[in-house]
């Protein structure tokens, strides 16, 4: 692969056979928030999540593909030269978990909001869910919630919005903000509106829950 340095390399290849990516789109494909979906449907950030991690690990990714038979990812990382040295035992105790509090959670993909739901529950923590925030407002209208835990890109109301609007009803809200690659300007924006913490896609669940205890004292 074009870029790549003389060594070992580790491969993951992904592939599927569904319509492939026609030419004119795939120059574009890692730029964050670019999408070929209608306004208001995506954001167009998950390639740009991957290309940045892989980025981080030293890595790269191609790609190759053909209108109508399909796609496939190639990502290379950097095999590790020498042995890894055996894992020392940690001191570390159990996850600091919640005390019965209402976390709201806003997430506009399915699939990450259930899964962050189960990790809540997991915590200790009573959870409502909105799938942007318009339903968040309404949500946190009808509820006692102790905390905000929001997307910062979603169609329709973000989470620079939502924060702004949550705050005009209760200077006092905790809100901490999840955010992908890519994001960084809409991090500071954010954290300019009242965001107390933000953490990092994707997250460990002992930084989550260790920023969660933090901002509920």
């Amino acid at each position: 692969m074009v870029g790549m340095e003389l060594g070992e390399w580790v491969c993951l290849e992904v592939a599927d056979t569904g319509t492939g990516i026609p030419p004119e789109v795939l120059p574009h494909i890692f730029e964050p928030f670019f999408t070929t979906k209608p306004r208001g449907v995506g954001t167009g950030l998950g390639l740009a999540q991957v290309y940045g991690i892989v980025q981080q690990h030293g890595g790269h990714i191609g790609v190759e593909t053909e209108v109508g038979k399909g796609t496939t990812f190639r990502v290379y990382l950097p095999a590790l030269a020498e042995e890894a040295p055996p894992l020392e035992p940690t001191a570390e105790g159990p996850l600091p978990t919640g005390r019965g509090e209402t976390v709201l959670l806003v997430e506009d993909h399915p699939a990450l909001r259930a899964a962050g739901r189960e990790v809540l529950k997991r915590l200790g923590y009573r959870v409502l869910e909105a799938a942007d925030g318009r339903e968040a407002l309404e949500v946190y209208a009808a509820e006692r919630v102790d905390l905000v835990l929001t997307d910062v890109v979603m169609p329709g109301m973000g989470g620079v919005a939502l924060v702004e609007a949550l705050r005009r009803r209760n200077p006092d809200v905790k809100v901490v903000a999840v955010t992908g690659y890519g994001e960084e300007q809409e991090v500071e924006r954010i954290r300019q509106v009242g965001a107390l913490e933000v953490v990092r896609k994707p997250f460990e669940v002992e930084r989550l829950a260790e920023t969660l205890r933090r901002v509920l004292g």
